[in-house]
């Protein structure tokens, strides 16, 4: 999939955001000022990330970390180490074990202490048949 493809998609599919609003209300709510189009929640759980590269192509095996806001449109994660790639796979599970794998444009990975925030906003559902995630 090109990066015009994946930038021509200004907004996620309806099914993505109804699945991350079911995520966010599992948890609870961010209480800080709101600036975005999707409401943004503190929600802190574990992730799977996968790094991938221009083509969309996985880089490394999977692996956890941590997220510190969700919303309909994009996602927060804390990590130990920056990002090195602009596009990411991202794992999601609901506490009922339903799952779904999203393709995130990493927005930012700015240096916070010894951690680094990421900021990625969700651009296309991944297929998990076609990549065998």
């Amino acid at each position: 999939m090109s990066n015009s493809a994946l930038e021509s998609l200004l907004h996620p599919p309806e099914a993505v955001v109804r699945f991350i609003r079911r995520l966010i209300s599992e948890y609870r709510d961010y209480e800080g000022p709101e600036r975005r189009a999707e409401t943004r929640s503190c929600v802190v759980v574990t992730v799977t990330i996968q790094y991938l590269d221009d083509d969309y192509q996985p880089l490394n095996e999977p692996f956890a970390t941590m997220t510190h806001n969700l919303s309909g449109g994009g996602i927060g994660l804390v990590h130990a180490e920056p990002i090195p790639c602009n596009s990411i796979l991202v794992h999601l599970t609901l506490k009922s074990g339903e799952t779904m794998n999203l393709i995130a444009s990493v927005r930012h990975c700015t240096q916070k202490g010894d951690h680094f925030q990421i900021g990625a906003r969700f651009v296309v559902k991944w297929d998990d048949s076609a990549r065998g995630y």
